[in-house]
């Protein structure tokens, strides 16, 4: 019998109005932003809902906004019935799949992800740098173009696709680089070098501030960003700060998803970046984004179907 895996989408998928037909149509959900804008002071509604795109793509708002609707459509979707049997998030994601695992509870989660946002906000102020996309080479020339330039790769999202991060200088010069090859690299908008070593100070202080938080040992398998395996049932509060500067092995973590017996895979939250990379991971996999009823209409009609 197959596994079911819900996959949570990290910074960068967030847009305005994510969330609100959840929010309409699901008890569930409704009661996951009820909570999130009792935290917030009614910011997760009012600028999830209705922006601009330019405050929601502040790092301060992304970070808790987005994980809010990733664990409203997670309420939705075991309202509807549907549990996986295993979890992943890209990036920010791996906080709401925590939350999936049974680590934290919501309160818990929306503290953390607020505290990851200014850590790394910060970080990004203090050390200016960006991120850039690179299409159609594999890790080692892309490993070996950031050497050159000073970079760091630092998401490993797919064949042909590895993002690069670093100092505005090295970022710059790693697009000179890549078009001088032939190759097309891409500038992503974001406001820093995540998952780099620009971002060390922010991991370290966020390892500290974990202890202060309760988190309890996943209930199902929950796959890292770090390792690509599953979290371990004790000293997970490292792996969950080292995160922060280290590379997302994604690749590597949807084949041993795949080698541990899932075979489908459902991405929660907004848009379908998740899914464009398992097709280009392996087209035989049975995948579906869930980012609105209609699309969890089709979700629970692929879960059925798979069963």
């Amino acid at each position: 019998m197959g596994k079911v895996a819900f996959l949570f989408s990290g910074q960068g998928a967030q847009k305005v109005s994510m969330g609100e037909a959840f929010y309409h149509a699901s008890p569930a959900a409704r009661a996951v932003y009820d909570q999130a804008d009792a935290l917030s002071g009614g910011m997760v509604t009012r600028v999830s809902f209705q922006g601009p795109q330019e405050e929601l793509n502040r790092t301060l708002y992304t970070q808790p906004c987005l994980m809010t609707m990733e664990a409203a459509a997670l309420a939705a979707l075991r309202e509807a019935g549907v549990t996986p049997q295993a979890a992943a998030g890209f990036s920010l994601g791996e906080l709401t799949a925590m939350l999936c695992a049974g680590m934290v509870d919501f309160e818990t989660a929306f503290a953390m992800v607020s505290r990851r946002a200014a850590l790394m906000d910060a970080a990004a102020q203090a050390h200016p740098g960006g991120m850039a996309a690179i299409l159609g080479a594999g890790a080692e020339k892309v490993e070996a173009l950031c050497r050159e330039a000073g970079a760091e790769p630092v998401n490993y999202n797919c064949p042909g696709q590895i993002v690069a991060a670093g100092t505005q200088e090295a970022v710059a010069r790693l697009l000179e680089l890549a078009a001088a090859q032939g190759l097309r690299a891409v500038p992503l908008a974001v406001s820093g070098a995540f998952h780099s070593s620009l971002m060390r100070e922010a991991a370290a202080a966020y390892e500290a501030e974990l202890e202060g938080f309760p988190i309890q040992p996943p209930q199902i398998p929950l796959y890292a960003n770090c390792t690509a395996q599953p979290y371990p049932q004790e000293g997970y509060r490292g792996l969950i700060a080292s995160q922060i500067c280290h590379p997302v092995r994604w690749e590597e973590t949807i084949a041993h998803l795949r080698a541990d017996g899932v075979d489908t895979f459902v991405e929660v939250g907004p848009g379908k970046t998740l899914c464009g990379f398992l097709r280009r991971i392996d087209r035989g996999l049975a995948a579906a984004a869930v980012e609105d009823p209609a699309s969890l209409e089709k979700a629970l009609a692929l879960v059925a179907q798979n069963a």
